[in-house]
């Protein structure tokens, strides 16, 4: 069970090919459901080192990390917490620079994830191996404060 689909009714693993909606569930942690289905009604499972295409990427993320509309990006699993929200991360294999960032940050309405290669490898390092990106990458998510910075000076520009 992925730790998102916490009080979704039905959940099920993703699928190659198909098309999902990027929401947020009760706690804020991004998701992924079929279109037109809430998430509390179904929540789709992504493992790991899942490979997607982020489409209609929202207006603020894209002013905010300087992205397209549409952008290939790799998911990143997280660890869950009894204590905290641990949000699950994407990454931007063409933009190295953002560092993981969380899932919940391209939530939107009409937000779309193509899934492309949806089995993942049997734990974190070895799908960072295989999504061939330097380990490395996690250590450099920025954090709530330069995101926050990054906010507040987009505001100002």
């Amino acid at each position: 069970m992925c730790k998102a689909s916490l009080h979704a009714k039905e959940t099920r693993k993703a699928v190659a090919g198909e098309v999902l909606a990027v929401g947020t569930n009760t706690f804020g942690m991004g998701a992924f459901h079929p279109p037109a289905t809430a998430i509390a009604a179904c929540l789709v499972c992504v493992e790991m080192g899942a490979e997607l295409t982020l489409a209609n990427i929202p207006q603020k993320a894209r002013e905010l990390y300087g992205l397209k509309d549409t952008e290939e990006a790799l998911f990143y699993e997280t660890e869950g917490s009894h204590s905290y929200v641990v949000h699950d991360l994407v990454m931007f294999p063409k933009r190295p620079d953002l560092g993981a960032l969380p899932l919940a940050h391209f939530a939107g309405p009409g937000v779309r994830a193509t899934m492309k290669i949806v089995d993942a490898a049997e734990d974190a390092v070895e799908a960072l191996k295989r999504m061939a990106l330097a380990p490395q990458l996690v250590s450099q998510t920025p954090t709530v404060d330069t995101l926050h910075e990054r906010h507040l000076a987009s505001l100002l520009s």
